[in-house]
Order: structure tokens, then sequence, then C-alpha cells
């Protein structure tokens, strides 16, 4: 078995090397053009690597002919320079000589031919590579190593959305919440998308070390000494993932958890840029995909400017008018809340946001269940209006509030209080059950928001499940649209 995944992971190098996938024909030629002008300035040359740098499959293509011919030149040699320190090295000379061999084609495949599987796939690679680079300075990192990192770890998802493309829409139709599409592409093709780029790479007759100090990540096919090796990528990698969550967090159609990585990309690139952040990457992946849509606007131009500005602005919401403890909510929390937040802002406040505020975000705060009770002024009763989950301490009836004393129900002193209620006490069962309970409503009480917290998790989370409860009630009162 073993045998025949080796003969298949071989013919697929041989494939995706033949066929590659395309290239930027006006780039093609504005490179071509530039090489021919007398070459003085360093700045000239510096402006090729600049246009090199816009066409993903042209980068690659060069840096491999440039390995290429480095072990021509010397068998024995280690490529150990990063792709662009690789092309500074080579020179306007050895460039020229790359162009002249090939005249310029590149691959069989064109941009006109693609679906928008393809050119998506594509369109991740200049928000990934535009995030490194702007994000390499905040983890001491060179700038032109991140954008290779962040390219080469993107080359084996490109071969294969063109070169296995009934596979590769399988895979992204197929993707379940929490799955990795690079999980889904091995298990039908065998081998994955890492795998197969550093076996392309090996190919040219570069050592899998080399991958591993550029954050290629190939689980399964390392030894110890490549997980030294790895060791010293590990930073690139981590910076690339943060690019690698943006991208996919603009391609919400494809990726089921396109918001969870939006939060998670967002919140890291705030911390280290800044409130401008996401706004210069979304301005850098304009001014690189430019020549894109000029070539095929009505497949390239899917309005990734516009879809940053919403999610941008989106997020400006949320902080500045938002719930005043989500910033302190565990991340899979924040994101339950968030989900609710756009459905608040997209529809109002609705019967629909309550459900998905129960039935979603009380879960993911690892409440087991609750109760919503509403003041009745008339009867001085506070009335049960929802029962959801497990509710272990309490019979689920109506609660006097006319008289305060200092045995009352916590649910009670919870509406004439402004700070939560919280008790400790053993359920019939013989467990000890965390309840809390807090009012809610704002220019006047309208209830009280009654959860229980189960034993094995009340242990261990007190003060995380005390922010989670404030911000549950906060975005109740923005479900009931309470003033």
């Amino acid at each position: 078995m073993e045998q025949i995944s080796e003969k298949r992971l071989e013919r697929a190098v041989e494939h995706v090397s033949d066929y590659w996938f395309p290239a930027n024909p006006k780039l093609v030629d504005k490179i071509r053009t530039q090489l021919q002008d007398d070459i003085q300035t360093p700045d000239q040359f510096l402006d090729i690597l600049a246009t090199l740098k816009q066409d993903f499959s042209l980068f690659l293509f060069v840096f491999r002919e440039l390995v290429t011919l480095v072990k021509r030149e010397d068998s024995n040699v280690q490529v150990k320079l990063n792709p662009i320190e690789l092309m500074q090295w080579a020179g306007a000379e050895r460039l020229i000589q790359v162009f002249d061999q090939h005249g310029g084609v590149i691959s069989r495949h064109r941009y006109e031919d693609s679906d928008t599987l393809q050119v998506g796939r594509i369109q991740e690679m200049f928000v990934s590579t535009s995030c490194a680079e702007l994000l390499a300075d905040s983890y001491h990192l060179d700038s032109e190593a991140a954008f290779s990192s962040a390219v080469v770890r993107q080359f084996g998802h490109a071969l294969i959305a063109w070169n296995y493309p009934g596979i590769y829409q399988e895979s992204v139709s197929q993707l379940n919440p929490g799955e990795s599409l690079d999980l889904r592409i091995a298990q039908k093709l065998g081998f994955s998308p890492a795998l197969l780029a550093l076996r392309v790479m090996n190919s040219w007759g570069v050592e899998d070390s080399y991958g591993a100090t550029l954050g290629l990540e190939v689980p399964e096919y390392k030894s110890e000494e490549h997980y030294i090796l790895d060791a010293m990528g590990s930073t690139l990698a981590e910076l690339c993932r943060v690019g690698e969550c943006l991208a996919r967090a603009t391609q919400g159609e494809r990726y089921p958890d396109a918001r969870d990585n939006w939060f998670v990309a967002a919140s890291e690139i705030e911390s280290r840029l800044g409130d401008t952040g996401l706004k210069r990457i979304q301005d850098r992946v304009f001014e690189v995909t430019g020549t894109f849509v000029e070539i095929a606007p009505e497949i390239f131009d899917l309005g990734l400017h516009d879809r940053y500005g919403t999610q941008i602005e989106e997020t400006r919401i949320f902080e500045v008018e938002g719930n005043p403890f989500l910033d302190h909510c565990l991340p899979n929390v924040a994101r339950r809340i968030l989900d609710v937040y756009r459905e608040i802002q997209a529809a109002d406040a609705s019967e629909g946001t309550l459900k998905q505020l129960i039935f979603e975000v009380v879960p993911a705060a690892k409440f087991q269940g609750g109760v919503v009770y509403t003041a009745d002024p008339g009867l001085m009763h506070l009335m049960p209006q929802m029962e959801f989950g497990d509710v272990e301490l309490r019979q689920i009836r109506a609660i006097d509030y006319s008289i305060v004393l200092s045995d009352a129900d916590m649910v009670t002193l919870a509406f004439q209080s402004v700070e939560p209620v919280v008790e400790y006490k053993m359920s019939p069962a013989g467990k000890v059950v965390t309840a809390m309970a807090g009012m809610f409503g704002r220019s006047q009480k309208v209830g009280v928001l009654y959860l229980e917290i189960p034993e094995a998790v009340a242990d261990f989370m007190r003060d995380d499940h005390v922010i989670h409860f404030q911000a549950i009630r906060h975005l109740l009162n923005d479900c009931l649209g309470l003033m």
C-alpha cells in the first residue's frame, strides 16, 4: 500500500510540474520588458522583483528555474536562501536566461478557463501573503522571508486546485465545521497539499529541511532531524497562519468556519498593527490584485475589497457600540456572541436571535440550562417565560418579589440588585451545582436571567463564567431590543 501511495505521489509531482498553474500574461510581458531595459540601478531590479511578487505562478516558476540553475552549476550545493534572496543573488542576467529559455510560457492553464474556486485559491494567496508581509516586523521577522513562506505554504493548494479540480471541488463542498481542507484533500488524493509541495521542490533538488525553515508543515514526512529543523520555521508558520485565517474569512461561501477565522485573524492583526492594521492589509490586497482584475474581471473581481470593508465596519460597530464584556470572553464564546449581533444588525431584535442566544451561546459558555423570568408588576411576581437545558436546583414557578427578606429566593434578590447573585448548592443527584442570576433591562427592570453551571465546569472556570454571564445578560437586552 505504501508503494502504491508513493507511486501515486510521484505521478502527481510529474503531472503538476508539467501543467503548473496559470500566470498573468500582462505581468509576464511586463517583466520581459523590464528585463530588456538597461538595468543600471538597484531600484530598477527591485521593481522587477516587486512585479514578480504580484504573480505567484510566475514567482514560483522563477524560483524553480533558479534552483535548477544553481544545481546545474554545482550539484552539491544546498539552497538555503529564501526565494527572494535567491532572485536577488541571481541578478538580471540569470533572470533573462530563465525567460529566454521558456519564451514566457509558464503553464498550460489560463485564468480565462478557470472557475471561481480556482480563482478563490489565488485570492487566498494574495490575502495571506499581504498579511504576512505587513505582520512580519511585529514578529521580528524579515518581510521577504514572511512573503516567501506564505507563498510556499499555499503552493500545494494552488497546484491541486488547477490540476485536480474535481477532487478540490469535492473537498471544499464536503467541508464540515471544524474540519481541515488539507485532511479532506489528503483522504481523496493520498497525500496532503504540503507534502505535494515538498516533493515538487525535492524534484528540483531542494532538501526537506528547506521547506521546514520556510514554515512548510509536513507532519507525515518528518524524521527527528526534520522536527529540529522545523523549529527554525515555527515562528514563520505561526505568522502565516494568521494570514491564512484571514484569507479563509474572506471566502465565507466555501469555509463553514469563516467567521471563526475572521475573529481569530482580526484580533491578532489589530493587537499587532493597531486599529488601522486590517485597513492596511485591505489596501495592499486591492493594490496587488489590480492587474488580475484587468485580465478577467468577470471571474476575478469577486468583491474582495468590499468584503473587507464590510467586515471591518462590523468589527468597529461591535467594539464601539456593542457588548462591553465581549473583549474579556473566551474566543469561542465571543465568536458565538458576535454571530448573534450580526443577526440583530441584519434583522433587528427577533425571536430568532433569542433562540440563537439560548441554544448556541449559552452551551458554548458551558452553562447547562436556565430560565428567563419576566416581572409582572400587577401580581408582583417574576413569571418563568422560557426554560431551557437541564435545570437541577429549582422548580419552575412564579416567584414573589413584593417583599425581599434576607433568606429570599436568589432570583428575587437578583431582581433587586445591579450585580449578579451567585449560589452553590447540592443537586438532588448529589452534585454541587453553581447557579447565577442577574436582572436584565435598561431604563427599567424587565426580568431575571437564571443559569446553572455543572460541577465539573464550575470547579475551574468560575471567573470566566462571571464574565460570560454578564456578556449573555447584556446580549439578552439587545436581543429583546430593550432601551
